[in-house]
């Protein structure tokens, strides 16, 4: 469980940010408290806002009001009841207990969380103590969780001095992106880490023995590893985007130096390898400004890039787009699509349309036996299915149903060497044409061979049906991005307006 404090504001623009949240399905008010009871009535929460708002008038010293605060859970470890109470709680201990406040639950990432939106004034018009908030937002929460933050600081301190790093620099540093504020003792001897409540003091000797001890050159493999992984991303993401993903995908925290986006110099923590490095022994700051070159000008929308990948790749089915979709920290769950950062939004209903068409045809073609390549497009217009999606179907051996086929037709036979369709027909097998060819249809065992491949027919006269297009009802096309019916080219060989015809073979 974390507690991240999120940009104060003026306006309370957090209300709306929430509110937007909720029309999209994305999250749902479980708070409305210290309201009055003439404002609780109302179900129209920008009331709220504009009643925060009067009620930070009270004092005009502070600009930005707003208290916005997110509390987040590991996957679903905690419901929405459990983090309400939890927010709740926290709040009482933070000062925050009798002003008004709303509290959100968020269901649109792959972690639990609520959100939390109160004012910095009291009912006097004083201003709620906010010093050395951070720090004491995370005692209050440890205290509510019982955790043991002594126990827990010395584990993370011990676990990343086996780190390897160069400078104590780097050592403070790492610390710092594990979530514990230190800082230089007076003495300068030593460095203080402090987590929560509770603080420890280690000797700089003790950190440069572990540096001597553990610190090892990044291997060129690794190196090479890295260049490959900026040289591809910071040119899809900006810069937040790049930082996000490579921690998120690959364990790798990029640290940088410098003012106006400009890198003066960086450091990278490898959490994969427990190793530092110096930013410049991977890759040039110079060379990485170059990259980031304009980069606020990207932005991964994820919609637009499947719908883009979809239009280029439409037999793809859902799971190949799934693998795509991974290099951007792109996600698929359910009939949402899913950022980096959790944020979902509504797959347009013509993509998934089209994933159920494929899924279809998929199904078809591992229900179907064809004999042949030839007897694999007689199948895509019998089942009224697009060829080009049938085509990866595997072509099977249907020798030993070649004498089974024999018996029947041989039975069916008349003295006029005609067949008997009855018969055929009780036993599951029909006679069509395509192409100049008879096709045997068995919807028993739904198979489909060429006639000629099963009985001489040099002297036979065959009788063949129109192709029934009841037999296999294929999924509903909905246009848009899905697949477009005029794609689906039949042969109009195949039967007839009156039904029934006939042939001589030759």
């Amino acid at each position: 469980m974390i507690v991240k404090f999120l940009k104060s504001s003026k306006t309370f623009a957090a209300v709306s940010y929430n509110e937007k949240r909720v029309n999209n399905g994305e999250a749902e008010l479980l708070a409305k408290e210290n309201f009055g009871n003439s404002i609780s009535l109302f179900d129209d929460v920008s009331i709220c806002r504009e009643y925060l708002k009067l009620w930070s008038n009270k004092n005009s010293r502070i600009k930005n009001p707003q208290l916005h605060v997110v509390f987040s859970a590991k996957h679903d470890s905690f419901d929405k009841h459990r983090l309400k109470d939890i927010a709740v709680q926290w709040l009482k201990e933070m000062g925050y207990g009798d002003v008004p406040y709303l509290i959100y639950f968020h269901h649109n990432s792959n972690h639990n969380h609520v959100h939390v939106i109160t004012t910095r004034v009291d009912k006097d018009g004083f201003k709620i103590n906010d010093s050395f908030e951070h720090e004491r937002g995370l005692r209050v929460l440890n205290k509510l969780m019982n955790i043991d933050e002594l126990k827990n600081l010395r584990t993370n301190i011990a676990n990343l001095l086996h780190y390897s790093f160069n400078t104590r620099t780097q050592f403070m540093e790492l610390c710092a992106h594990s979530g514990m504020r230190n800082y230089e003792s007076k003495d300068k001897q030593s460095v203080i880490i402090e987590w929560g409540s509770s603080k420890i003091k280690i000797g700089y000797g003790v950190i440069d023995f572990c540096s001597n001890r553990y610190y090892r050159d990044i291997d060129k493999k690794r190196r090479s590893q890295i260049q490959a992984f900026i040289y591809k991303y910071a040119k899809i993401f900006n810069r937040d985007e790049f930082c996000y993903f490579m921690k998120l995908q690959f364990g790798l925290d990029f640290i940088f130096y410098g003012k106006n986006n400009t890198i003066n110099g960086y450091t990278i923590i490898d959490y994969s390898n427990k190793s530092v490095y110096k930013g410049s022994s991977v890759l040039s700051a110079k060379f990485l400004n170059e990259l980031f070159k304009d980069s606020e000008d990207r932005a991964i929308n994820p919609v637009e890039i499947l719908e883009n990948y979809i239009g280029v790749n439409k037999y793809h089915n859902q799971l190949m787009a799934e693998s795509y979709l991974k290099r951007f920290g792109i996600t698929i769950e359910g009939d949402k699509i899913v950022d980096m950062y959790g944020v979902s939004a509504d797959i347009p209903e013509s993509i998934l349309r089209h994933w159920q068409q494929l899924s279809y045809v998929d199904y078809l073609s591992k229900v179907y036996k064809v004999h042949s390549p030839k007897d694999l497009k007689f199948l895509s217009s019998l089942l009224n299915v697009d060829y080009e999606l049938l085509k990866h179907s595997k072509i099977q051996d249907n020798s030993n149903y070649i004498d089974y086929y024999k018996s029947i037709l041989n039975d069916s036979l008349t003295v006029e060497g005609k067949f008997d369709y009855t018969m055929l027909q009780q036993n599951g097998i029909r006679l069509m044409s395509f192409e100049n060819k008879t096709y045997l249809v068995d919807d028993i065992h739904n198979s489909v061979i060429s006639l000629s491949e099963v009985i001489n027919m040099s002297d036979i006269s065959v009788e063949y049906e129109s192709i029934n297009r009841d037999f296999i009802t294929p999924v509903e096309n909905g246009g848009g991005v899905g697949l477009d019916m005029s794609l689906l080219n039949f042969d109009t060989n195949i039967g007839s307006s009156s039904g029934k015809g006939k042939r001589k073979k030759r």
